[in-house]
């Protein structure tokens, strides 16, 4: 007889204690929802940084963290060298004082309607000049292929920073008269051994 009464009392304590424990988890997830959702409301832009052994990477994003070219027209490549819009700044550091770091510039496309042969890329620094081994204008389609995207650039870290910029636009070529299509990139950079 008292043993169904135990029985019953803790049965009845589990009762109230999961409902109880329930709640409490309930409310942390809101909690934790809130303030992300709060952080990307008050932050206009985030900054992320990538960092492998001696090198880091920052790159000033917009909140979904991804490059998108849409609403464009077409634009010939001698206004989309020059061009303000489209224009992505990055900067990529060496932390460690060696004489020479190897990297690359990759691009990882995460959605596109438009047809990618007509994306260009160009890679200058800060001041628009080209970086080395980037004297040509260089299309998505042509790029050499990675695991994850295409390699845009190939180059060599022999100061502290370099920060660089890339412009994207769509070739005059580009038949369809739609410019509401769009497309969005991630960019990576990686440390070659």
């Amino acid at each position: 007889m008292k043993s169904k009464k135990r029985r019953k009392k803790k049965e009845k304590q589990v009762n109230i204690i999961l409902p109880i424990i329930g709640v409490f988890i309930l409310i942390i997830v809101v909690l934790i929802t809130s303030y992300h959702s709060l952080l990307k409301t008050i932050m206009p832009s985030l900054k992320t940084q990538i960092t492998k052994d001696y090198m880091t990477f920052n790159y000033i994003e917009n909140k979904n963290n991804i490059i998108t070219i849409t609403n464009n027209y077409k634009t010939s490549d001698n206004i989309g060298k020059k061009s303000k819009i489209n224009k992505f700044d990055f900067t990529i550091a060496n932390d460690i004082n060696t004489n020479k770091n190897n990297y690359e510039v990759q691009l990882i496309k995460i959605a596109a309607d438009i047809d990618t042969k007509y994306l260009k890329f160009y890679l200058t620094d800060k001041s628009n000049n080209p970086v080395s081994n980037f004297n040509e204008i260089k299309n998505y389609d042509t790029l050499e292929n990675t695991t994850e995207g295409k390699i845009l650039y190939r180059g060599s870290l022999n100061k502290k920073r370099e920060k660089l910029r890339l412009r994207v636009w769509i070739s005059k070529d580009y038949k369809e008269k739609d410019t509401t299509k769009s497309a969005s990139f991630k960019i990576k950079v990686v440390p070659l051994d």
